[in-house]
């Protein structure tokens, strides 16, 4: 069931640009979105590392036209369904600026995996294989999956995550906890295959 929000709403505000206007041009409600996404893109371009040579405004305005520019009548059902297109769009952005970028550096990209303590430090992947640990982790539990991507492509917290994919902090907690638990079988079950 699609969670209907008022008027000066997130939702509102993008499915009226998805229509071809700003339903009575928001000013407030634009640069409220444009903050958000630009928070977005620079804890996104934190966690590649890449951030001297991938600029906010360049994955803001990229993520802005893979989402509004298709043309197909796309329209999102609540903030929690258009933030989770918005991080796959800049996923996607930021794959394409990281693979030119490794290109010219000829090193294979790493992402990194964040734990949930600071003691436990981070495991960095190979971008190719975070993008099958998603794949993977969509396919057990699409929630964890959204917010082990939200968590690894955007670098928010927990809390964040929680807020901003309108889970509760337990669920988040505990979809986080079942997101790592996946990736780490999956990641001993590969190098046992090896």
């Amino acid at each position: 069931m699609a969670v209907h929000e008022g008027p000066g709403s997130i939702t509102t505000l993008v499915n009226g640009i998805a229509r071809g206007g700003t339903d009575g041009d928001d000013a407030p409600g634009l640069v409220r979105l444009q903050k958000e996404l630009e928070s977005l893109a620079r804890a996104r371009i934190r966690s590649v590392g890449h951030d001297a040579e991938i600029r906010t405004g360049d994955l803001v305005h990229e993520a802005y036209l893979k989402l509004f520019s298709r043309g197909d009548g796309t329209t999102w059902e609540n903030r929690r369904h258009f933030f989770g297109a918005a991080a796959r769009a800049m996923q996607q952005v930021v794959i394409d600026l990281v693979r030119k970028i490794e290109i010219r550096r000829a090193h294979a990209p790493r992402i990194a995996l964040p734990e949930a303590g600071a003691d436990e430090g981070s495991h960095a992947l190979p971008l190719p294989v975070m993008l099958e640990l998603l794949d993977e982790l969509e396919r057990a539990d699409p929630v964890a999956a959204e917010v082990v991507r939200m968590r690894v492509f955007t670098d928010l917290s927990v809390e964040d995550t929680a807020q901003l994919l309108g889970l509760s902090l337990r669920t988040a907690q505990r979809k986080w906890t079942i997101g790592r638990a996946l990736a780490r079988s999956w990641l001993s079950g590969r190098m046992e295959g090896r």
